[in-house]
C-alpha cells in the first residue's frame, strides 16, 4: 500500500478532533483576576493540546494579553504612538508628539550624519559650519525626547516581561507561530498600539476621582460602548457557533460556562441534547487532566511531545471520556457538575488517569 493510502486510511479511522476553547473577560482588570482567568485559559489550552488534534481560542482576554506580551518589542514609534493616543488621559502636550513623530521620520538621515562613519564625515564635511551645528542640535534634542519616551514605558515594558513569562504568554506566542494554536479575532480589527492605548486610558480613568471631571471625554476606540457591544455580539455568535459545530467540540471557562448558562435559560442561545454531550465531553475531559500533577511541571511544548508519543492511551483515554460524559446528568455550566464529575472520576476514571500519568512519567519527559 502506497504512502497516500496509507494516510487515507488512517485518516478515515482516526478523524482529527478539533477543540475550541471559548472565554470571557475577568471580573475586574485587578491583576489578580487576570492572572486567575489567564491562568486557567493556560489551563484548558494545555488540556486540549494534549487531548485534541486542533486546538482553537476564542478569548477576547488572550487577545489584549498577547499585545501587551509584544509591549516591550515596540519600536520608539510605536510608543509615540501609544502616548500619542493615549495623551489626553495622560495630560500629554499633543504638539510635543506629533514633533516628536516629525523627528523619528527625519531621524535616520540625522543619524546617518552623526554616525561618525566614513561616509558620514564626508557628508558632513560638505555642511556649513551652521548647518553642522543644526545636525548636533536636532540629534541631541531627538536623543533627549527619545530618552524621556523610553522613560515613560520602562516601567510598563518590565512589568509585560514578568506577566509574559508568568502567565504563560510567551508560550502561547511560540505555539500560535508553529501553528499548534488558533486564535479568534473577536470585534473590529484593531492594531496592538490601540490596544495599548486604550488600556492606558482605562487604567487612568479607573484612578481618576469619581468626583472630578476626566482629563478627556473622548474614548479610544477599544474603550467606546458600540466597539464593545460589537465585541461581546461577535463572543456570543461566537459561543453558538461553538454549540453548533459538527466538526468540533466546545470548551467553555467557568465565566464562559455561566454565560452559555444563561444564555440558554434566555432563549439567547440554542443547544440540542447531542451538542450538550459534547460540550460535557470536553469539560470532563478537561476536569480530569488539569489534575495531573505534570500539568504543573510541564510546558505547552512537552506536552505536545507527550501527545505525539502516547498516540494508543490518549485514543483509550478518549473512549473512556466518550462513555463516561455521555452517561452524566449534570451539563458543565450546572452546580452539581462538580460533584458528578468528582464522583465520575473517582469511581471509573481515576485508575485511567493515573495509568497515563505512569506511561507518561515513564518515557521520561519530565526527568
Amino acid at each position: 500500500m502506497g504512502k497516500k493510502s496509507r494516510l487515507k486510511r488512517e485518516r478515515r479511522e482516526n478523524p482529527t478532533f478539533k477543540i475550541t476553547i471559548g472565554a470571557t473577560i475577568p471580573g475586574s482588570e485587578s491583576d489578580g483576576d487576570i492572572h486567575r482567568n489567564v491562568a486557567h485559559q493556560s489551563r484548558l489550552i494545555k488540556a486540549a493540546l494534549l487531548y485534541a488534534d486542533e486546538v482553537t481560542l476564542c478569548s477576547p482576554t488572550i487577545a489584549v494579553m498577547l499585545a501587551y506580551s509584544k509591549l516591550p518589542q515596540f519600536s520608539i514609534q510605536q510608543k509615540i504612538e501609544v502616548l500619542s493616543l493615549a495623551a489626553p488621559s495622560l495630560a500629554y502636550d499633543g504638539n510635543i508628539l506629533a514633533q516628536m513623530l516629525q523627528m523619528q521620520e527625519l531621524g535616520a538621515r540625522f543619524d546617518f550624519l552623526t554616525s561618525n562613519t566614513i561616509s558620514a564625515r564626508q557628508a558632513m564635511s560638505r555642511l556649513s559650519q551652521s548647518d553642522r551645528a543644526a545636525v548636533f542640535a536636532f540629534k541631541a534634542e531627538k536623543d533627549r525626547l527619545t530618552q524621556g519616551i523610553e522613560s515613560q514605558f520602562h516601567d510598563m515594558s518590565a512589568n509585560a516581561r514578568i506577566h509574559t513569562k508568568e502567565w504563560g504568554l510567551d508560550a502561547l506566542q511560540d505555539l500560535i507561530g508553529k501553528g499548534k494554536v488558533r486564535v479568534i479575532n473577536l470585534g473590529p480589527p484593531i492594531s496592538d498600539v490601540e490596544i495599548i492605548a486604550s488600556t492606558v486610558q482605562s487604567a487612568v480613568r479607573s484612578q481618576q476621582d469619581l468626583y472630578t471631571e476626566p482629563a478627556s471625554s473622548v474614548s479610544l476606540r477599544m474603550n467606546e460602548d458600540d466597539y464593545k457591544k460589537t465585541l461581546f455580539g461577535d463572543l456570543m455568535n461566537q459561543f453558538q457557533a461553538m454549540i453548533n459545530s459538527p466538526t468540533e467540540y466546545p470548551l467553555f471557562d467557568y465565566e464562559a460556562a455561566h454565560l452559555v448558562e444563561v444564555g440558554l435559560r434566555e432563549g439567547v442561545f440554542e443547544s440540542t441534547a447531542l451538542q450538550n454531550e459534547r460540550v460535557k465531553h470536553t469539560a470532563l475531559t478537561a476536569n480530569f487532566l488539569e489534575r495531573l500533577p505534570l500539568f504543573d511541571e510541564a510546558s505547552a511544548s512537552e506536552l505536545l511531545s507527550i501527545r505525539s508519543a502516547l498516540k494508543g492511551p490518549l485514543v483509550r483515554f478518549r473512549q473512556a471520556m466518550m462513555k463516561y460524559s455521555s452517561e452524566m446528568e449534570a451539563n458543565p455550566w450546572s452546580a452539581d457538575f462538580q460533584l458528578e464529575a468528582d464522583r465520575v472520576f473517582h469511581s471509573e476514571i481515576e485508575p485511567i488517569v493515573l495509568s497515563l500519568e505512569e506511561e507518561i512519567r515513564s518515557n521520561n519527559y519530565l526527568l
